[in-house]
């Protein structure tokens, strides 16, 4: 067993975890990036332990007092979101991403990543006045978002 102490600079050294899932998805291994991210987040979250190849990693070890456990169930949920949604979308798996996305109620009224994905999704479902409908609707709040929200096509 891998051995982890409750402190938030041993916490910040197990970010590593975390990288192994960037690995994967480099290596084209995107559904097992995805899959570790989950598995991840879920043993943080319940404070257990789950396995890395072939090796068990007790997260509750990093989640003894209840402001550990928060912060890195936070870490974790922000990495999901957003290193799951892109491992999953970088696969062309959009759809999935989206549903990932939405599960962890990650699609917001900005045009930031969860609501881009989306409307990916749906254009992947040929629901292009409902992707449309989406840009029209985000707040646009930073000149970033308006520039993306004035590139798309219309009827």
């Amino acid at each position: 067993m891998i051995p982890a102490a409750s402190t938030k600079s041993t916490w910040a050294g197990r970010r590593s975890s975390f990288n192994l899932s960037r690995l994967l998805t480099r290596d084209g291994q995107g559904k097992a990036a995805y899959d570790l991210l989950v598995r991840l987040n879920h043993a943080a979250r319940q404070r257990e332990k789950t396995e890395i190849d072939g090796r068990t990693v007790d997260l509750s070890t990093l989640t003894g007092t209840d402001e550990d456990h928060r912060t890195v169930c936070q870490e974790l949920y922000v990495t999901l979101l957003v290193d799951g949604a892109r491992v999953l979308a970088r696969i062309g798996r959009w759809t999935e991403a989206a549903d990932a996305m939405a599960q962890h109620r990650g699609i917001g009224n900005r045009l930031l990543d969860g609501r881009q994905i989306k409307i990916m999704a749906l254009m992947e479902h040929r629901l292009d006045q409902q992707a449309r409908d989406l840009i029209d609707t985000s707040q646009s709040t930073e000149p970033w978002e308006r520039a993306i929200a004035l590139l798309r096509p219309h009827p």
